[in-house]
C-alpha cells in the first residue's frame, strides 16, 4: 500500500519533529542525568508502591498454595486452578455480548481510541508471552542472554522479570512525560493527546505485560503439554521436580493476580 503525504500532513510531521528536537535540546546532559536518576527512583517507588497490598496477598496465597500442593499434590492442585480458569473463559462470550452492547453506544472517536487501546494491550501481551504459541517472550530471554543450560532461569521465569520490565515500562512513560513537558508552549495538540492516552492506558499496558508473563509461566508448568523443565539456577538445590513445578506455577498465578489487580486500579475507581 502506497502512503501519500499531502502538504498539510508533511507540515504536521515537520512540526512534530521540530518540537521534539526543541524539547530534547532544552535538556542539557547534567539536567538529563539528574532527571533520569530522579525518574528511575520514582519508577521504582511506583512499581513497588502499587504492589504493596498485592504482595501481602501474594504472600498469603503462596503459603496457601504450598500447603495445598503438599496436601493434594501439584498436578491435582494445578488442574483445579485450570478448571477455575476454564470456567472463567467459558463465561467470556456472555461478558463479550455486554461489552459489544456498551461499545455500540460509544462515539466514533471513543470507539477508535478503545480499539487502539485493545490493539496496544494485545501487542504487549503477546510480545511478553512469546507470540501466539507462547514460545519466547520475556521469560525466554534467558536463552538469548545466556546458554541453553541457563534456560528456565529464576531471574526470567518468575515475578522478578515482571518487576524488572514494569520498572522499564514506567521509566519509558516518565521519560515521554518529561519530553512533553519541555515542548514549546504553542506545540501541536497531538502531544497532549499522546500524554492523555498514556495516562489513561498506563496501567492497562502494565497489566498486559504481567498477563503475558503469566501465560508463559503457566504454560511452562507443563500442565497442558505434559512437558516440564526444572529451574536451572534455584538458590536451593535438591528440590524435587514437583517443587520446581509448584514454584513456577505459583509465580504464574502471582503474575496473573498482579495483572488483574492493575486492571482494577485502572478501571475501578
Amino acid at each position: 500500500m502506497e502512503i501519500i503525504l499531502n502538504y498539510q500532513n508533511t507540515n504536521t510531521f515537520n512540526q512534530l519533529i521540530a518540537e521534539l528536537k526543541y524539547a530534547l535540546n532544552s535538556l542539557n546532559e547534567k539536567d538529563l542525568l539528574k532527571i533520569l536518576l530522579s525518574l528511575s527512583k520514582d519508577s521504582i517507588k511506583d512499581t513497588f508502591r502499587s504492589k504493596k497490598e498485592i504482595l501481602i496477598a501474594l504472600k498469603n496465597m503462596t503459603s496457601k498454595k504450598i500447603n495445598e500442593y503438599r496436601e493434594n499434590g501439584v498436578i491435582n492442585s494445578l488442574e483445579k486452578d485450570f478448571r477455575t480458569t476454564k470456567d472463567f473463559i467459558l463465561n467470556i462470550p456472555d461478558k463479550a455480548k455486554d461489552s459489544v452492547s456498551a461499545f455500540k453506544k460509544l462515539s466514533r472517536e471513543e470507539k477508535i481510541e478503545l480499539l487502539v487501546s485493545i490493539i496496544l494491550g494485545l501487542t504487549i501481551f503477546f510480545v511478553a508471552a512469546g507470540g501466539s504459541d507462547i514460545e519466547g517472550g520475556i521469560p525466554d530471554l534467558d536463552l538469548k542472554l545466556g546458554s541453553i543450560a541457563m534456560h528456565r532461569s529464576i531471574w526470567f521465569h518468575s515475578i522478578i522479570a515482571g518487576f524488572t520490565f514494569e520498572f522499564l515500562l514506567r521509566l519509558a512513560y516518565k521519560i515521554i512525560e518529561i519530553v512533553i513537558e519541555h515542548l514549546p508552549v504553542n506545540h501541536h495538540n497531538l502531544w497532549d493527546r499522546i500524554a492523555e492516552f498514556i495516562s489513561r492506558n498506563k496501567n492497562m499496558t502494565i497489566s498486559a505485560l504481567w498477563l503475558g508473563i503469566a501465560a508463559h509461566l503457566i504454560k511452562d508448568t507443563g500442565l497442558l503439554t505434559g512437558k516440564f523443565k526444572a529451574y536451572a539456577d534455584l538458590p536451593v538445590t535438591g528440590l524435587s521436580i514437583e517443587y520446581h513445578k509448584a514454584i513456577m506455577g505459583a509465580n504464574g498465578l502471582a503474575s496473573s493476580l498482579i495483572g488483574v489487580n492493575n486492571l482494577k486500579n485502572n478501571y475501578v475507581k
